[in-house]
């Protein structure tokens, strides 16, 4: 027999019109975790005579699976049309082969079908255990692209250190894109911004990542480029994703407005989360501003006031004008946060939460100092939620603290548990 989807001796589902109807596959995205790739593979096959073998335990739906690079091949069998291959990832490199068909794992006698072309009209064969009832076809997919990290810009873009003192460079003929930054730049980088949670990401993504994305998108050549990591991934991407699928042929045509249209699509509409970042920045940096640069600070107007008054000399803070009394329309009594901020929020409670977050912050930077103050806004700054990072750097419980902050606000002693 051949198994080369073209000849077989006895009628197979799935070559020529041997039997009809034609079966045919899907395949769903593949995703990973640490130790396995999951390829999940549904079947949409019409044919009584082979699923009733299949129920039987005569026959089963399955897989050969075989990569090149590292000699792996192995069979994996279903009973059932939809099923789940859990393929070890330090088994397969590069490109790895899927072969998906119906095979028959115990000697059938006298298989005949009714579906069959007439050609095999009364006509029987005896399969032994591994003779092929049906062919799917083939499809293949790559190891190297990380699957479990497909809309992560680390999948194909990576920042290294570069040789020019001045200059931002990019290199395409390595599997990832390389943005080489100077030196100097490079290493401010890498102590202050590359953290896996760093709230500045999105505007690294928005900034050097889109700009060579782009570049990419513009130099890219088949012929040079379509072996490599970062094409196959985008690739793959984009024939993968529905949002994505229009763009099928830019990375040819390079056609400006839809390379840039790409380009933010890849990389998750950067610059929106660019802004939002920026907008959503924790307020109790500029509190800590105004503490340390008080007074005249560009942010004290409002905290001092919320009647739009700026100050025009030191001596007017002896005397500041009227403020607005607390009412609860402005909901900070339903629980906005003490340390977080919320651009969202209609405009009295905007004022309202930013006096409650500075004053907050006053306190924390009043209590604990300038070392603890600075290193919770550090450990804040590189993703670390409040409660964590207050926790790691004072020892203290940020619920209890900030409770105990709120019931000193109320009983108005200074003197309640450290002020």
């Amino acid at each position: 027999m051949k198994r080369n989807n073209k000849s077989y001796p006895y009628p197979v589902l799935g070559v020529g019109d041997d039997i009809l109807p034609r079966p045919s596959i899907t395949v769903e995205p593949i995703t990973a975790d640490s130790e396995n790739y999951y390829v999940t593979v549904k079947v949409q096959m019409d044919n009584k005579d082979i699923s009733d073998l299949i129920e039987d335990g005569f026959a089963e739906y399955g897989c050969e699976v075989e990569c090149s690079r590292t000699f792996f091949m192995r069979w994996f069998g279903f009973n059932t049309p939809e099923f789940t291959i859990a393929l070890p990832r330090h088994g397969v490199a590069e490109k790895v082969s899927f072969d998906c068909r119906v095979s028959v794992i115990k000697d059938i006698t006298g298989y005949m079908n009714s579906c069959a072309h007439e050609d095999y009209d009364g006509i029987s064969f005896n399969l032994p255990a591994g003779s092929v009832l049906a062919s799917f076809g083939k499809f293949n997919y790559n190891a190297d692209i990380q699957y479990d990290k497909l809309h992560s810009a680390g999948s194909f873009i990576t920042i290294i250190e570069g040789n020019d003192p001045e200059n931002t460079t990019y290199t395409l003929d390595h599997p990832k894109i390389e943005i080489k930054l100077p030196p100097a730049m490079f290493k401010e980088y890498r102590e202050k911004y590359n953290k896996r949670t760093s709230k500045w990401a999105n505007v690294f993504h928005s900034s050097i990542a889109f700009n060579a994305l782009v570049y990419a998108l513009f130099s890219y050549n088949e012929d040079i480029h379509k072996d490599l990591l970062w094409a196959k991934t985008l690739d793959y991407r984009i024939n993968l994703e529905p949002s994505l699928k229009p763009y099928k042929e830019t990375m040819k045509t390079k056609t400006p407005r839809e390379v840039m249209e790409l380009a933010q699509a890849l990389l998750g509409n950067p610059y929106k989360r660019m802004f939002k970042t920026i907008g959503s920045l924790d307020e109790s940096m500029s509190a800590a501003a105004e503490e340390i640069c008080y007074p005249g600070s560009s942010v004290f107007y409002r905290i001092q006031s919320w009647e739009d008054h700026s100050y025009t000399s030191v001596s007017e803070l002896n005397n500041p004008p009227t403020e607005f009394a607390y009412n609860s329309s402005f909901s900070l009594h339903t629980g906005f946060s003490m340390y977080n901020w919320d651009n969202s929020l209609e405009m009295d409670d905007t004022l309202a939460l930013y006096g409650q977050v500075s004053l907050y912050s006053q306190y924390l930077y009043s209590r604990y100092g300038n070392t603890v103050f600075k290193s919770l806004l550090s450990s804040m700054a590189s993703g670390t939620a409040f409660a964590t990072a207050f926790k790691s750097v004072t020892g203290d419980d940020a619920s209890e603290v900030t409770k105990n902050f709120r019931i000193a606000l109320v009983a108005n002693n200074p003197e309640y548990n450290n002020g």
